[in-house]
This record gives C-alpha cells, structure tokens and sequence, in this order.
C-alpha cells in the first residue's frame, strides 16, 4: 500500500518531466572553417520560458570540432535569452561530422503557478561548404 501511494504522489512529477511543453530549433552555419551551431526554444501555447534556471547545452561525440571537452563532454550555460537558447562558435576539424547534444531548458505556465524541466536530445550532422 505504501509503494502505491508513493507511486500515485510521485506521478504528476514525474510527468511534467515526461511532456514536450517546448519546441527546439537547431542549426548550422559555416563561414570557412568556422561552424556557429544554435539552439533556439519555443515554449508551446500558454507557456513561456524561465530565464532564471539552470539552462545548459551538452555537447558529445564531437571529435571533429574544436571544443574544449572534459570527459568526452562539452557544456555551457552560457544561454542567450535574445535568442533564446545557445549559440556556440567552433571550428572544424574536418569537412564534416556529427555530434550528440542535450540541452536542459525550463518553462512555466504564464501565471508562475507550474514549471516543466525540460530536455531535448539529438544529433546533428554538419558539413563545411566546399571552395
């Protein structure tokens, strides 16, 4: 009985945590050698984003850009709320590759009263125009 209870107290937690209330945009640009990746979120209707939380972008399996890794990983919490989101600038080490990312976003229902963690994970492929 105590497990039930546990669980059915745990449950509206452990949904906001399961549904999209955010859109994530990404893409690539190059000029030369040098790569800017962005990552811009949308809350969804009735929502809007929480410039106030702990925002981040994790970067893995990225052998072919320059980024300074700790344990195969990149993070910043550099977030951008002009954007809003991330946007990183690198260089290529090769003509293309892919990588890995999480980012960690947060979002409220307009009068405060919930907020929703939320996280977008993916892969994004990349290539460098050729002269």
């Amino acid at each position: 009985m105590k497990k039930l209870l546990l669980i059915t107290c745990m449950l509206p937690w452990l949904m906001a945590f399961g549904a999209k209330h955010s859109s994530l945009e990404t893409s690539v640009e190059n000029q030369g050698q040098d790569l800017t990746i962005k990552f811009k979120i949308k809350a969804n209707d009735g929502l809007e984003l929480t410039h106030q939380a702990p925002w981040s972008v994790t970067i893995t399996e990225a052998k072919d850009l320059s980024l300074e890794t700790k344990n195969g990983k990149f993070v910043t919490k550099e977030y951008d709320k002009d954007l809003p989101g991330f946007t990183l600038k690198t260089k290529a080490q090769s003509q293309s590759g892919s990588f890995n990312y999480k980012m960690r976003a947060f979002v409220c229902k307009k009068d405060k009263t919930k907020c929703f963690p939320q996280t977008h994970k993916g892969k994004i492929d990349w290539s460098v125009a050729k002269k």
